[in-house]
């Protein structure tokens, strides 16, 4: 009977043992499963980003901002790290301090916003102009536009409908200047130069095929022969 008894107790041992095995995998695995399907879920639309400066090897120009997804061990020493919207990853600029441009060639605000046109210049979808900057500071692409009493040089130039057109408008004489366009759907597409400063400022052409006039809106100085137009083909 003790014999009997022993091997009872031991077959007792081994079944909780046996279950506590399977409570113990069982707790394991689901803690395994939700860590994994945690990584998998990303926080409200939103991704980490990393914003870094980039050089002239780029195609940007040096200064320019371009957004990328990082995660934290692949992050640059002293690089600026925030959340943004996903439509911003891999925008870039043309010029230091203008508005962004996304991979799908849209100028954009830096919360993501397609900007626009025909609105106010004050908007917050207009175009906004740099800081005074240099000119080496300007994409390749861009329009460097030069304006005095003679007027703006070139003071004709052809772009594509809808593609990102990046003006930087410089002073070369002791005069203050400014560009405006004529028509009301370019009416935000504007900056203002102090003499001998360079500021930029980026938009898409409009979709529809034309001319469209600019001019310096100082008074008197559209009269003396500062005009031009953009061709859009």
């Amino acid at each position: 009977m003790p014999k009997i008894k022993n091997n009872l107790y031991k077959k007792k041992l081994l079944i909780i043992l046996f279950i506590s095995l399977t409570i113990l995998t069982a707790i394991v695995i689901i803690f395994i499963a939700t860590r994994s399907e945690n990584k998998k879920i990303a926080p409200n639309n939103k991704i980490k980003t990393v914003i870094t400066e980039t050089g002239s090897g780029t195609g940007a120009g040096s200064g320019a901002e371009v957004v990328s997804e990082a995660g934290s061990e692949n992050m640059a020493e002293g690089a600026e790290v925030r959340e943004v919207n996903p439509a911003l990853i891999g925008a870039i600029t043309e010029a230091p301090g203008a508005n962004l441009i996304s991979t799908d060639g849209q100028v954009i605000t830096d919360e993501g916003v397609e900007i626009r046109t025909d609105v106010s210049p004050t908007d917050s979808q207009a175009p906004r102009s740099s800081l005074p900057i240099s000119k080496e500071e300007v994409d390749k692409k861009a329009i460097i536009l030069d304006v005095s009493a003679v007027g703006f040089l070139p003071n004709i130039f052809t772009v594509k409908a809808g593609e990102v057109v990046t003006i930087a408008l410089t002073s070369t004489d002791q005069w203050s200047h400014n560009i405006n366009f004529s028509d009301p759907i370019l009416q935000a597409a504007e900056t203002s130069v102090s003499a001998g400063t360079t500021r930029a400022f980026s938009f898409n052409a409009p979709s529809a095929k034309g001319e469209y006039n600019f001019f310096c809106g100082i008074p008197g100085h559209a009269a003396r022969g500062e005009v031009g137009k953009i061709i859009v083909e």
